[in-house]
């Protein structure tokens, strides 16, 4: 297991991610596995979702985005692409149809976040004193592709959540969030059978925060062939039907 150390930024509408240790559970930091990461394609909606590790002047980064499979006119800007450090995980840019997103870490013990669409520029600063991981859009399941998963193992950590560029909200806050492994399942896509494990993520208070369900692939990287994205303000948040993806290759 290569252990990592992570600095900064996850969001869940655009969220991101700060690890901490909680008594015994497992810090998240040192369940990751970088090997994990492979070139992966799925099937997802009328779009696919790409996870390829590529190299930006000479920096190893990941990118993870989603695109229609069929670009026309009406929909060649429901793209969605994340661009993540290959080290550390951490954000590096979100590119949309509506605008991008760029984070800073130049300067030590805080991260500068600058908002940019077609009609304004905004800009944001956080401090910054911990890991962080994307946790929002196709980058959202980098995180868990890579860890060592276990059925009963559990983590957690902080989420920093943003609107934008999903909408004009441009308020960032921080929640305590876990992770944990309930148990596997079998999950069937085109006549082909996958053995899962079962991983929750879910905000620490009941009254708000993203609730993330999903079925991972037991082989690595971890990809995940269903899910359940929601709010936990919304009613029964946990019993939404997953959505299932078509096909992975």
């Amino acid at each position: 297991m290569k252990q990592v150390k992570i600095l900064v930024f996850l969001i869940h509408l655009p969220c991101i991610v700060l690890t901490q240790s909680i008594g015994n559970i497992e810090p998240i930091t040192n369940l990751i596995q970088l090997d994990n990461i492979k070139e992966t394609f799925i099937y997802w909606g009328e779009s696919i979702l790409v996870v390829a590790p590529d190299t930006i002047n000479g920096t190893k980064i990941i990118r993870a985005f989603h695109t229609p499979l069929n670009p026309n006119f009406s929909n060649d800007k429901n793209y969605d692409n994340d661009i993540l450090d290959y080290e550390t995980l951490k954000p590096l840019t979100k590119h949309r149809g509506n605008g991008s997103t760029y984070y800073d870490y130049s300067e030590k013990g805080k991260v500068k976040i600058r908002y940019v669409s077609p009609s304004t520029t905004k800009e944001f600063e956080l401090p910054l004193n911990k890991p962080v991981f994307n946790l929002q859009g196709p980058g959202a399941g980098i995180l868990v592709s890579c860890l060592n998963l276990k059925v009963r193992l559990k983590t957690s950590f902080s989420v920093l959540s943003s609107g934008f560029p999903y909408n004009e909200t441009y308020d960032s806050n921080i929640s305590d969030y876990t992770l944990e492994v309930l148990g596997e399942e079998i999950v069937t896509i085109n006549d082909k059978s996958y053995e899962v494990f079962v991983v929750e993520i879910s905000s620490v208070k009941n009254d708000s925060g993203v609730y993330y369900k999903s079925w991972v692939t037991k082989e690595s990287p971890h990809m995940a062939l269903k899910f359940i994205y929601s709010n936990k303000s919304n009613p029964n948040f946990k019993n939404r039907k997953p959505y299932a993806i078509r096909g992975i290759f």
